[in-house]
């Protein structure tokens, strides 16, 4: 074996050119205390008993400085350590970590640099760590130069990293400070638009109506449009400012509003966005209720011959991922649906569309309630549109947060989310009916699942909650059961990152309270993913990181009562009521095995018992129907990979125990379960 590997490397290292990426390969036959195998490009590794699991990687000499691979990690390896050589030493290595990843995720590290240059390219160890059972995959392992960011100096990368720190102080002061004036209410009607506030002592002479873009950060340019046209007048609701709706071709239900002292040429109040819709709001169906939480995530119209299944199996909600990248039309694509906004034509991709339309007609003729994630991919998005992208989003993502940086992005982004909500809110439900939109997934995570570069938390939060603000806008200026949600991982206490790169899920979840309390509140839910502590254990009641307390490092279904009774918290509350909860994605692994069947299954039954009777809890979206062979291991669905004859694989007993969830078996399987943890609880 060894002949023929270092025959094969030879050869291809013989082919390749050095001035671009260097492909290289993990040497299979160094490995100690680890299990390694390569199969079709993936390689799979395992830390076993020892305390030193290590991989070589053999390189051609003169090679550039920068390793660079994709990997999937759930559980992460904190105690990487990269050494280079020869000769393999203490002195020539390098500290670092792979991050937790449940999805590929793009890595680098700067070997050239950590060497102050001298590297001259021939050999790379890779250490994980020092614990057992840590599973991981990798793909395309490649040596490259150093992009522009990574030749910086550490002065330059020190400059950016504290200008961002500032503007995090700032953006954070804003959203905490107290004005003398405050806006109550927008009211949007047919032909008005109606501002309610309290003038918190400004003289009445002194006052104006003024406003901005959406897309503008408030808290970093005061500039403002004093609005000539506002007529100042007393309501029952109190003082108000009323201006036409329609202006120049534009619906000025997409701005934001404030109040203005103009003899201090200055701003009085925050800024608030529309809120109240009663006068515009279509003559809708009421929304679905149903008396079972049971769902399924990413369905799509790809299983079209089974989702007759659905209604079998009990399911009620089930979730479907709209990438906003796919919908948009390349120029020489023929099938196309053009659609006109604001005096601007937009090309749709007619079969992407009209695949959505399917699933969604399908769900409502059926009474399932669809919730609708949206998500902002990188690949495939015509040169036209590519500035809906943010422009600091990029690798490691595989999602973006959209642009609210300049107009042309922002007015991109704005026409689909209206699009979006205008086609799947109509009373008839000529497409079928959305009231649920996740706005992107797992943002606590977004320097992989939605990526903004390095952003301070408040900064970030101001662009999330403007980005679930005008979904907001778009689908309840139409249909009153429209809610919004906030997509968060089990990672609810997780430590500072200092790469301001991950966030902890209370933490933004109390400066979203903060931005609602400053620029008025809006109708937002949490949809959570309270996965086991490791994603491939599914016997979640022997993690060790749950706790009861608030404080808790993460929340799994162990101790999922956290989350509905922090967000019970006064400044949570809506109107006096508590936020929707959508448990949006989460799935417990399966080995193909008698015993990792029943673990599945009785994990399910675990987390049924501690959800059934949260009552805010609306629904748990099972994550997945199917497994799928590029989760990187993970086997999470109720049936098993497809195969030949089997495009929808074969049903594990874990699809029959979801069946029987919520019926008449369930006390007995209740009790089953509470026996079977008792007998598998580690001491």
């Amino acid at each position: 074996m060894r002949l023929l590997y270092a025959l094969a490397i030879t050869i291809f290292f013989a082919a390749k050119i050095f001035a671009g990426d260097v492909p290289v390969l993990l040497n299979l036959d160094s490995s100690n205390h680890l299990k390694a195998t390569l199969e079709n490009g993936e390689y799979s590794l395992e830390t076993l008993e020892g305390g030193d699991p290590y991989i070589y990687i053999d390189c051609p000499q003169n090679s550039p400085g920068v390793l660079e691979f994709e990997y999937f990690c759930p559980q992460g390896v904190n105690a990487l350590q990269i050494f280079y050589g020869p000769p393999i030493e203490e002195l020539r290595s390098m500290s670092a970590s792979l991050p937790k990843a449940e999805g590929w995720q793009k890595i680098s590290f700067n070997i050239g640099e950590a060497s102050s240059g001298q590297w001259n390219g021939d050999k790379i160890r890779l250490d994980f760590g020092y614990a057992p059972g840590v599973k991981l995959k990798m793909r395309a392992p490649v040596l490259r130069e150093p992009n522009e960011k990574e030749k910086m100096s550490a002065a330059e990368k020190k400059a950016i990293y504290e200008a961002k720190l500032k503007e995090g102080e700032a953006c954070e002061e804003y959203f905490k400070r107290r004005y003398p004036a405050r806006v109550h209410s927008v009211t949007v009607a047919s032909t008005y638009i109606e501002i309610v506030f309290d003038a918190g002592g400004v003289k009445q002479e002194n006052l104006r109506l003024v406003s901005s873009d959406f897309w503008k950060d408030s808290w970093r340019n005061d500039s403002y449009e004093i609005i000539r046209n506002a007529k100042f007048g007393k309501t029952a609701r109190g003082t108000r400012f009323r201006v036409p709706r329609f202006y120049d071709g534009e619906d000025l239900m997409y701005r934001k509003w404030a109040i203005a002292d103009v003899s201090k040429a200055e701003r009085v109040s925050h800024y608030v966005y529309a809120d109240i819709f009663d006068a515009i709001q279509l003559n809708m169906p009421p929304k679905f209720t149903h008396r079972t939480k049971k769902g399924l995530t990413c369905v799509s119209w790809e299983f079209e011959e089974i989702l007759p299944e659905l209604i079998g199996m009990g399911v009620r909600h089930v979730n479907t991922n709209f990438f906003l990248n796919h919908m948009l039309a390349a120029d020489n694509a023929e099938d196309v649906i053009e659609m006109k906004f604001r005096g601007k034509t937009y090309r749709l991709n007619g079969p992407i569309v009209r695949s959505y339309d399917r699933i969604s007609k399908y769900c409502y003729e059926n009474q399932l309630s669809l919730t609708a994630i949206i998500l902002l991919g990188f690949e495939g998005i015509p040169e036209q549109y590519k500035s809906i992208l943010h422009p600091e989003a990029g690798s490691p993502g595989l999602y973006a947060m959209p642009n609210f940086t300049s107009r042309e992005g922002f007015e991109t982004y704005l026409a689909l989310l209206n699009f979006l909500a205008e086609r799947y809110s109509t009373p008839e439900g000529t497409y079928g009916r959305i009231n649920n939109w996740i706005m992107h997934n797992e943002v606590d995570y977004q320097k992989t699942w939605t990526n903004m570069g390095i952003q301070p938390m408040s900064v970030y939060m101001d662009h999330l909650a403007r980005s679930m603000r005008l979904m907001d806008i778009a689908a309840r200026s139409r249909n009153p059961a429209a809610k919004v949600f906030i997509s968060l991982t089990h990672e609810w206490n997780t430590p500072y990152d200092a790469t301001l790169q991950t966030y902890a899920p209370r933490e933004m979840l109390d400066f979203l309270a903060d931005i609602d309390r400053a620029e008025g509140d809006f109708n937002w839910g949490v949809a959570y993913h309270p996965y086991p502590e490791d994603l491939f254990k599914p016997d979640m009641w022997n993690d060790k990181s749950p706790s009861k307390g608030m404080d808790t490092r993460i929340i799994t279904f162990e101790n999922i009562d956290i989350l509905p009774r922090y967000l019970n918290q006064k400044k949570f509350l809506r109107k006096g009521a508590p936020r929707t909860i959508l448990l949006s994605e989460q799935g417990f692994h399966s080995e193909y095995t008698d015993e990792g069947f029943e673990l599945q299954s009785q994990a399910l039954i675990f987390a049924w018992r501690h959800i059934k009777d949260l009552d805010t809890i609306e629904a748990m979206h099972y994550h997945r129907w199917v497994d799928h062979p590029g989760e990187g291991g993970l086997m999470l669905g109720l049936r098993k990979l497809p195969a030949d004859g089997k495009p929808y694989g074969e049903r594990k007993p874990a699809w029959f125990t979801y069946q029987k969830l919520d019926s008449f078996e369930d006390r007995q399987m209740f009790k089953d379960n509470e026996k079977y943890i008792k007998e598998h609880k580690k001491k």
